[in-house]
């Protein structure tokens, strides 16, 4: 964590977790609690562009709040290059009368603000069920890194004994060319000629190469993650990869590859690509959950006002909300009344979000997804325990 205002905090987002959500979701005496959301950049053009709409995010804000000093820390974010030179995929920022919370975000996330008497959550509780922790070997003949993934983290990691490249790895190998003699045709006098060969051809002398080197690799690598359960993700041309596989003692190699040559990527692009195909801590959990739903294996309910009702009052076991649209309107806890509206109207919250975040707060499990995979083809797929 690093702070960049004395009343900003700024967090990735591995460093929130449920107890977070839960009390960022804890009612407030304030009515006028900020929440915005944008996609933003780690390189490029566009990273130049994120701090332009996230201007405009506060401009939104500073229109529906009347106390303009909830929005110091985000207005002076605007301006701090320092802060914009570190991207990530997407950026949450929830203000309100206790400070403000900056988090970075490993995936995108839609341009949002609402302003209302309780923050909007449901992208970070999507970003729950995005926790994932795996390893990258990013190896080729110039070069070999290894890669630890946490969250959003993505850090190269010493390694004892590791080499840095094939030429490193054996540079004190005698490369002089070996002959060996056989038997051959009879000259004069009786003697035998000897005929001679060599060791083998180049081809087989970059086989016997490679296959030391990568026994090498392998040999720090598996010391290293010795007793661990990470997947680990392998990046590099396919027939370094195919070679690796044969002969690593590493356990939980995922099928999966980062394919080409990894020399010139980041770890955190390492990451980013590797992510489709690490699954995340709460997918056996989601597969679940979504099984039991689909076979009714305990009274639900389909709707997104029925799922608010039931989840503020702690019925609600696992919860299916899309996280690509909202459902605007007005939820008052203690009560079985909901107002609904076709668009945000100031202190409007969506509804999805409350369902999830209650859920959330009342110890079930909450799933964000987007609304054609909510199983049922409801608004909400929520399993009751009673």
């Amino acid at each position: 964590m690093k702070t960049f205002d004395t009343q900003l905090r700024v967090v990735d987002e591995v460093d929130v977790g449920a107890a977070d959500i839960a009390a960022w979701s804890a009612e407030s005496s304030s009515s006028e609690l900020i929440s915005m959301y944008l996609p933003t950049h780690r390189v490029g053009r566009e990273v130049t562009q994120d701090p332009v709409l996230f201007r405009r995010l506060v401009a939104g804000a500073a229109e529906e709040v009347t106390d303009p000093a909830l929005l110091g820390a985000a207005t002076r974010l605007v301006d701090d290059r320092e802060f914009w030179a570190h991207g990530s995929a997407g950026l949450a920022v929830l203000a309100g009368p206790d400070g403000t919370t900056a988090i970075r975000l490993s995936e995108p996330t839609a341009a949002l603000t609402v302003v209302s008497d309780r923050f909007h959550l449901k992208p970070l509780v999507a970003a729950l069920a995005r926790w994932v922790e795996f390893d990258v070997l990013a190896i080729s003949r110039h070069s070999v890194r290894l890669v630890t993934v946490a969250g959003a983290r993505a850090v190269e990691v010493e390694v004892a004994e590791l080499p840095t490249s094939m030429p490193e790895a054996l540079r004190w190998d005698d490369r002089e060319p070996q002959l060996q003699s056989h038997s051959g045709n009879r000259s004069g006098r009786g003697q035998v000629a000897a005929a001679f060969h060599g060791q083998g051809s180049a081809n087989d002398t970059r086989d016997v190469d490679l296959d030391r080197y990568l026994h090498l690799v392998d040999h720090a690598v598996a010391g290293h993650r010795s007793g661990t359960t990470r997947p680990l993700m392998l990046a590099g041309v396919d027939d370094i990869v195919g070679a690796y596989r044969k002969i690593t003692r590493c356990a939980h190699v995922l099928d999966d590859h980062v394919a080409g040559n990894p020399d010139q990527l980041r770890p955190d692009e390492l990451a980013d690509r590797s992510r489709g195909f690490v699954p995340s801590s709460a997918a056996d959990a989601e597969q679940r959950a979504r099984e039991s739903f689909l076979a009714g294996a305990a009274a639900t309910v389909r709707t997104i006002e029925q799922a608010v009702i039931a989840a503020a009052a702690g019925q609600v076991a696992s919860i299916f909300v899309p996280a690509d649209c909202e459902y605007w309107g007005r939820y008052r806890p203690g009560h079985r009344l909901i107002e609904e509206h076709d668009s945000r109207g100031p202190g409007d919250h969506d509804l999805a979000d409350v369902a999830a975040v209650e859920t959330l707060r009342h110890g079930g499990q909450a799933f964000v997804v987007p609304a054609g995979d909510v199983p049922g083809g409801g608004t909400a797929a929520a399993m009751l325990r009673y």
